[in-house]
């Protein structure tokens, strides 16, 4: 793949997330996504005085074409695979806020130590399960949640912009490997 051009044949697996290869069809709305996503941050950018660069291209196709969570170092390892070596740790940093501004990405698995982030744009929300001793992450969508989350909102006169659902537990292939009594809360 090249972060440059208008191609998306990524592989890389995460937990969780379909790492199939796409069909033409999938692999077809995927170049459309990824161009109307340069899109609307090339359209950001300039409401801010911003230039698109070449490097702010390439982060922005890096972060849209990683099948699943990403962390900073995930990009840049990615970016510089791909003879990007202009996009230093540094420079993703300076353009993460811009991503998330822009809604392209989110934060997810804000649990724990780690920062990791999720393409957002034009996905629809969803929650993680998240195995919090191999750390594999299951995203689900449960109407009954997103509705009792509206309720409580109506009931205390909270209007929501957002949240990040993580229900943490262990996995079945965890609690299979380690002794019942060796696994606490």
């Amino acid at each position: 793949m090249d972060l440059r051009l208008d191609e998306d044949d990524s592989t890389q697996e995460s937990c969780g997330v379909n790492t199939e290869p796409t069909a033409p069809d999938e692999n077809e709305d995927s170049e459309a996504r990824l161009r109307r996503a340069l899109e609307h941050f090339q359209h950001a950018l300039a409401e801010q005085s911003l230039k698109m660069t070449d490097v702010r291209r390439a982060i922005v196709r890096a972060a849209l074409t990683y099948r699943g969570h990403f962390e900073v170092q995930d990009l840049v390892r990615e970016l510089r695979a791909h003879g990007v070596n202009e996009a230093s740790m540094a420079t993703v940093y300076r353009v993460l806020p811009l991503l998330l501004e822009t809604g392209l990405v989110q934060p997810t698995l804000l649990s724990g130590e780690r920062h990791r982030y999720e393409v957002a744009f034009e996905r629809e929300h969803h929650d993680h399960l998240v195995c919090t001793s191999c750390g594999k992450v299951i995203e689900f969508r449960f109407e009954p949640i997103e509705q009792l989350q509206d309720e409580l909102a109506t009931r205390y006169d909270f209007e929501l912009t957002s949240h990040f659902h993580e229900l943490l537990g262990h996995c079945g292939d965890c609690r299979r490997k380690v002794a019942p009594q060796a696994i606490t809360r």
